[in-house]
């Protein structure tokens, strides 16, 4: 008598692991879409927080009521306010800094075009 699988066992080998890749391919693709979104969330975070600081540290460029003031990423990276991003998701654009008069404060506001 001869040892191996026959062609049916090898065939129903096959079916199984493509029902297992077509249940498992989304769900994983579906995590790291979600990873990825939680982490330019964070950039954001991140990006407003450096340009509060540097709001801070620099006062001469905040604007009065009625103007705003737009930092650059690329400026809040060049003053070391922020570290570069060397992850998948790389943040550009800029924070638009206003005057909030009601509130008596002021508003960060990131913008991915800074135009």
């Amino acid at each position: 008598m001869k040892k191996g699988f026959t062609l049916t066992e090898l065939l129903a080998v096959i079916v199984v692991l493509g029902l297992l890749a077509v249940i498992l391919i989304p769900t994983i693709s579906n995590f790291v879409n979600d990873s990825k979104d939680t982490l330019k969330k964070q950039q954001i975070t991140t990006v407003i927080n450096g340009a509060k600081k540097y709001a801070v540290e620099n006062t001469d460029i905040l604007p009065e009521a009625g103007n705003v003031v737009k930092v650059s990423v690329d400026k809040l990276i060049e003053e070391g306010v922020i570290e570069s991003s060397s992850d998948d998701v790389k943040i550009t654009g800029c924070v638009v800094i206003s005057y909030n008069e009601s509130y008596n404060q002021y508003d960060y506001t990131y913008n991915e075009v800074c135009s």
